[in-house]
């Protein structure tokens, strides 16, 4: 049947180029004529038409083939197929990239000016229109595209859509330059109650309003002399005068409300009512309260729309002009929590956050001295300084009573050392932290006496004072025979070793010194007291001696050399018992070697333990990452262009809810600008006489009645009118600038690579 395995298997009841049996223990099932010329447990392998095959030899054949294409397309002699397929983004260099990358976010910060200049344009028109419903009564009763009709032939298509546009402009620019300008995000103070009534709060409360006021009082003009025109009142060609740039000249829209006030209590409260109700301060609360709702809505909105947000690492390299309204709710509610942490807390740090040149040319030109900047210290760090400073005390007092020949250093002095070399091993500077050193010494327990210690000495256990005793009582046994006995010679028995025959004789009872009904009995009146016991550190190199041969059957080891005899250090050394003809080897070096420096002992490592914090990780936090919708954690290309239809988006509906809440402040803002301009307008300012067609004005308040009846639901269903052309021309012109993005995106590779 040859090679025919089909039919070998039929025959047979199996081929013979399937794989071996086994047997119930797994071990091949060698027949009568298996080869055992072969290598130690190779099995020879069969493909499915019998042929053999050897699975290492093809992968080592696919390995050289591999190295053999690698080393051609280097050198350039062949192409590889894959790299043939490549975009035009997969074969651009590092460099390349980094260069479309610089374009792209270029092109999406040009895009997004002139998209907003083409809405600005576009929804100007229908924004005075909705301040006209609020202003005039003769537009109750008519409907939107009648209320259009009839302007459209009373003022002409050029006054209708571009009035009040060069004066508006000049407002918008001025406005963007001071929220850039004075944005020290005093508004999230103002979301915390416990925040208002802060002394440095209100001190950065008033100083950024009052520079907020006086921009503002340039900037109004032009931004009520564009309202003026929008609602047919000024002419549409006309611009403010310089001097109407003066708050309360002649010719100023800023004017006091007359007439002034008289001594009574009562007028100078009615007085104050009417300056809270003119024009500009409520232009400047609505200007406030406008940025105080808008970055939160603006910022929870665009937290929620799906937008790339993990940049990869050459978008992070290209992003040389960063988006400032790229930011997260969690981002924004971080920055509000953590000017709590940096706020004066006195009414003296508080004057000099609201005069800042007055402080500066105190502390710079008047003190000898400049003012402590006061560290802020997180509670693991003072943990940490707590216990190095322990540490460095205790290995200064041990070196001290190391050196008795040397006059010891006060208590007081040896804290301060210790506390400053900790202070310094965090990179902190101890000059400018004088309160927490303070609180560390009353926290380590130091009294004011100098005689105290940094820390409370912990009582001995009783086994280790029956040693140190045993020990002094032996040292005084050794001192006595060494003054009543002579010097012993060469060949003479060691003192070592009379040490060791004393230990012999005298027998040790740890519990000699415990009374019956279990209390401490007291030491006798003449043992020696008791000092810490301070050995001179050895190294473990310096005590080993050369051994020799005829000591590889002893049990104790003996030095090659007989020991000459020399007088015993001061510290005697405490050996277990050992025969007592039997020297050890090493201790006779022992009392000639140099004392080494004892080495501070090295802090346990926990593998659980955080890295040891720096100088940043003190003062600043890192701010948690935020919160992710998906599983999906892969990193996008992050430009300006890719993020412009989230932020648009986010903008549109952040522009309509503001415009919604603040309703009630732009009808009584209105109102009071007609009535006080009609009443007392300035010099030099023209009227027109197309503000007649329209009928008379509604009075200050929120009143919507009329002869016959209530108006305010009409009123309102046309401001409601035209809030909603505003939100479709937005949505229609997000979608189209949408798909312009989408089209500049693919021209920069997007989806292509």
């Amino acid at each position: 049947m040859g090679r025919q395995s089909h039919l070998a298997r039929l025959a047979l009841g199996r081929s013979p180029f399937d794989a071996p049996l086994q047997d119930e223990n797994g071990d091949i099932v060698m027949g009568p004529n298996v080869q055992h010329g072969v290598a130690r447990g190779y099995v020879q392998q069969f493909d499915s038409r019998g042929h053999p095959q050897n699975l290492e030899s093809e992968a080592a054949r696919r390995r050289l083939t591999r190295a053999q294409n690698d080393a051609l397309s280097t050198v350039g002699v062949v192409v590889r197929q894959a790299k043939k397929k490549r975009t035009s983004w997969q074969s651009m260099s590092e460099k390349q990239k980094v260069q479309v990358l610089f374009e792209e976010n270029d092109a999406g910060a040009r895009f997004a000016l002139g998209e907003t200049l083409l809405h600005n344009l576009s929804t100007r028109w229908i924004a005075t229109l909705r301040h006209r419903v609020l202003t005039y009564k003769s537009y109750v009763g008519l409907s939107v595209p009648q209320i259009i009709a009839t302007e459209w032939s009373a003022v002409g298509p050029s006054a209708f859509f571009l009035a009040g546009l060069p004066s508006g402009m000049i407002a918008g620019v001025s406005q963007s330059m001071r929220d850039d300008a004075l944005n020290d995000e005093y508004y999230a103070s103002l979301l915390r109650p416990s925040g208002i009534f802060h002394p440095a709060s209100i001190a950065r409360l008033v100083r950024t309003h009052c520079l907020r006021i006086l921009w503002y009082a340039v900037e109004y003009p032009f931004y009520a002399s564009a309202v003026l025109q929008s609602l047919y009142i000024v002419p549409s060609h006309a611009v403010p005068h310089p001097l109407a740039l003066i708050p309360f000249s002649s010719r100023s829209l800023i004017q006091l409300s007359w007439p002034l006030p008289n001594d009574a209590s009562t007028s100078l409260l009615s007085y104050a009512a009417r300056l809270l109700t003119t024009p500009f301060v409520l232009a400047y609360v609505r200007d406030q309260m406008g940025q105080f709702l808008f970055m939160p809505i603006y910022t929870l909105v665009v937290d929620h729309v799906v937008r790339p947000v993990r940049p990869d690492r050459l978008s992070l390299q290209g992003a040389n002009v960063h988006s400032t309204n790229d930011i997260s709710h969690q981002q924004h509610v971080d920055t509000r929590l953590e000017l709590r942490q940096y706020e004066p807390s006195t009414w003296a740090e508080a004057f000099r956050a609201l005069f800042p040149a007055l402080s500066w040319l105190w502390q710079k030109m008047l003190q000898t001295q400049g003012a402590s900047f006061a560290i802020e210290l997180t509670p693991k760090i003072k943990e940490d300084l707590y216990l190095r400073s322990c540490h460095y005390y205790q290995d200064l007092v041990r070196r001290d009573q190391e050196l008795p020949s040397q006059p010891g250093r006060e208590p007081g002095e040896l804290r301060g050392m210790a506390i400053r070399a900790a202070f310094t091993d965090f990179n902190l500077d101890p000059d400018r932290a004088m309160g927490y050193i303070t609180e560390m010494e009353d926290d380590m327990g130091i009294s004011g006496s100098d005689a105290a210690t940094s820390t409370p000495t912990p009582e001995p256990e009783e086994a280790l004072l029956d040693l140190l005793r045993d020990h002094s009582r032996r040292e005084e046994i050794v001192r006595q025979r060494r003054i009543q006995e002579p010097r012993p010679e060469t060949g003479q028995s060691h003192p070592l070793q009379e040490i060791s025959t004393e230990d012999n004789q005298v027998p040790v009872n740890n519990h000699a010194d415990i009374v019956a009904d279990g209390r401490q009995a007291e030491p006798p009146q003449d043992a020696p007291s008791m000092v810490p016991i301070s050995q001179p550190a050895v190294t473990l190199e310096t005590l080993l001696d050369p051994v020799s041969s005829d000591t590889e059957d002893d049990r104790w080891a003996r030095p090659s050399t007989p020991i000459p005899g020399h007088p015993t250090s001061e510290y005697a050394l405490s050996i277990p018992s050992s025969p007592s003809d039997i020297p050890i080897p090493g201790l006779s070096r022992a009392a000639s070697l140099t004392t080494t420096p004892l080495r501070p002992v090295r802090r346990a490592t926990d593998i659980n333990e955080d890295d040891r914090p720096w100088r940043n990780d003190v003062f600043y936090h890192p701010r948690p990452e935020r919160r992710v919708r998906h599983e999906d954690r892969g990193t996008y290309r992050v430009t300006l262009l890719s993020n412009f239809p989230a932020d648009t988006l986010a903008h549109g509906v952040a522009s309509v809810v503001t415009s919604t809440l603040l309703l009630p402040i732009d009808i009584l803002f209105l109102r009071s600008l007609v009535e006080n301009f009609l009443r007392q307008p300035p010099e030099g300012v023209p009227t027109t006489r197309t503000s007649l067609l329209f009928g008379e004005a509604w009075p200050f308040g929120f009143s919507f009645q009329t002869e016959n009846g209530s108006r305010l639901i009409h009123t309102l269903g046309n401001w409601s009118i035209t809030l909603a052309m505003q939100s479709l021309v937005k949505f229609l012109m997000w979608r189209a600038s949408t798909q312009c993005v989408l089209y500049l995106g693919r021209r920069f590779g997007w989806g292509k690579i």
